[in-house]
């Protein structure tokens, strides 16, 4: 073949012209495996960051449960401690 920067000879066109069409179907078929493949990555990553937000959320929901429940608790307690004789 040809050194990088030289431009193919007459022969060497004669050569690759059949074999373009063979070779832009086969780039055409890796391109679309690759971005296939790169879809069904991004689709899957972005499933697992939104189950993660979800599982995120419901423990943020559940802890701010937790800590209303906690201050009714304390309000009880300072309101007890603040009048002993009811």
């Amino acid at each position: 073949m040809t050194r990088l920067g030289t431009a193919p000879s007459r022969k060497q066109w004669v050569i690759l012209i059949p074999m373009l069409p063979d070779l832009i179907s086969q780039l055409r078929q890796v391109g679309t495996k690759l971005y296939g493949e790169i879809e069904k990555q991004i689709a899957t990553d972005r499933q697992n960051q939104e189950e993660g937000i979800y599982a995120y959320n419901t423990w943020v929901k559940q802890l701010a449960e937790i800590r209303k429940d906690f201050d009714g608790i304390i309000q009880s307690i300072t309101k007890a401690a603040a009048n002993p004789n009811t």
